[in-house]
């Protein structure tokens, strides 16, 4: 049997910054991560932190998004898979 290892470079992601002064940053965070996206913060409490944790499996990434506040997402078209889980709020 001939097999073929295959490359898979695994790399943690933890990333938490205030939301409000940095919503460009956010945005650009998770699209380099998932998709291009834009988002607009519905009802934030006055300190709202971001916050992005996961592993990036090759081309596999598993993220935990908390924007910290409520917010509407606004995919780009996406050639990808998305499955989105939300833990609380809507998804």
């Amino acid at each position: 049997m001939n097999t073929t290892a295959t490359n898979c470079h695994t790399l943690a992601v933890n990333q938490c910054f205030p939301l409000l002064e940095n919503i460009d940053k956010a945005v650009d965070l998770v699209s380099q991560h998932l998709t291009p996206h834009t988002i607009q913060v519905a009802h934030s409490p006055k300190r709202a932190m971001m916050q992005l944790d996961g592993v990036l499996l090759g081309q596999v990434a598993i993220l935990d998004i908390q924007y910290g506040a409520d917010v509407n997402i606004y995919p780009a078209h996406c050639d990808r898979f998305l499955i989105s889980m939300s833990l609380t709020g809507v998804s």
